[in-house]
């Protein structure tokens, strides 16, 4: 279990004058969740919050609990409730969908995924709770080269390899070396689909493409570290540019030490349509926030737990929960949403 997680949460919730309870926040369910529990799998972007969540939730005595299984570590297999077969854990949105799909024995109950639904997806009703905001992350170190206050339109260039040297945009004679996180990654999807103008584009050669270089490891997203392990022979760390979530890079800084996940990288400025340089968060560790501005780089999002419609109504055994009236967004509910990075969503934006 996440202790010294979650002792920062309780200690972030008493400072702030939270109204969730002190119970252990899981990084797994603790024991095999029950036949009637609620349970989901999905995207590493949000299963932290969810592990919050369902703390909170659960230990308002709920004759259904609330359990989420993280996306890592891989590769591994879980038994997502008690008397089902195990599965392989499912890492990112897009598993987490697919599993969701895949289920036939009621053995899952909603996927995670930080990005929205997709046109063919009419069978699933996207819930949204939260609000994150994706930029790109780079070392931060006085050797780096990475420049701040690139444009949309400056990293889909980087992305198609139209341009892979960092002097192409006022920095030093050094290639730029792109990393995309697990193809099944959320924060993928919506990263190269807001770099196309909401169409994903493809990315180029140039690009290390959801693996990491000469293996079949996947590179994990929102993973500074990936900085350097996804890297090539001759490449360099301070180089390297990927996409990440910027609540999550917030929730790694309120740890103490900082999570390793965030390291001494550099959640970086993004130049809006307008050429307004725009930061994406506000504070410093370990007082950060999302940065509401942000939105004028088009890169802000709402997050989703998914769910199976019957009939086309969403269940109502998640109504306790996800619903516009239910635990998540709550009052309580959305000031654990806050104490892991993400934004708030007012109320007629939040459930269902």
């Amino acid at each position: 279990m996440r202790i010294s997680h979650k002792a920062a949460v309780i200690i972030g919730a008493v400072a702030m004058g939270l109204t969730f309870a002190a119970s252990p926040a899981f990084a797994d369910p603790p024991s095999a969740p029950a036949t009637g529990d609620i349970v989901g799998t999905g995207s590493d972007t949000t299963q932290d919050v969810l592990n919050g969540l369902s703390a909170a939730y659960d230990a308002t005595g709920p004759a259904a609990k609330l359990y989420s299984w993280d996306a890592t570590p891989q590769p591994s297999t879980i038994t997502p409730k008690s008397g089902c077969a195990s599965i392989n854990r499912p890492d990112g949105s897009g598993a987490g969908i697919a599993a969701l799909n895949n289920d036939t024995a009621g053995c899952l109950d909603f996927a995670r995924s930080s990005r929205p639904s997709n046109a063919s997806e009419t069978n699933l009703k996207f819930i949204p709770f939260a609000k994150d905001a994706v930029t790109y992350a780079g070392t931060s170190t006085t050797t780096s080269h990475v420049v701040n206050g690139l444009s949309i339109g400056d990293l889909k260039d980087i992305y198609l390899c139209n341009k892979t040297n960092w002097n192409q945009f006022g920095g030093a004679d050094a290639p730029i070396v792109p990393i995309l996180p697990n193809p099944n990654s959320g924060t993928r999807a919506f990263f190269l689909q807001q770099l196309g103008g909401g169409t994903a584009i493809s990315p180029g050669a140039c690009v290390i493409n959801g693996f990491r270089s000469g293996t079949t490891t996947i590179i994990q997203e929102n993973d500074a570290r990936e900085l350097t392990l996804a890297l090539g022979s001759g490449q360099s760390a301070d180089d390297a540019v990927l996409p990440f979530s910027v609540a999550k890079f917030i929730w790694y800084g309120r740890q103490t030490p900082v999570a390793d996940q965030r390291g001494t990288a550099a959640a970086h400025s993004v130049k809006d349509s307008g050429g307004t340089v725009v930061n994406p968060i506000n504070g410093t560790v370990p007082n950060e926030s999302l940065n509401t501005g942000f939105t004028s780089t088009t890169l802000t999002r709402n997050v989703f737990n998914v769910v199976k419609l019957v009939g086309g109504a969403v269940p109502s055994k998640f109504a306790p929960i996800f619903n516009r009236t239910g635990y998540v967004c709550s009052t309580a509910g959305q000031n654990v949403v806050a104490n892991y990075g993400f934004g708030k969503l007012p109320t007629l934006q939040c459930g269902y």
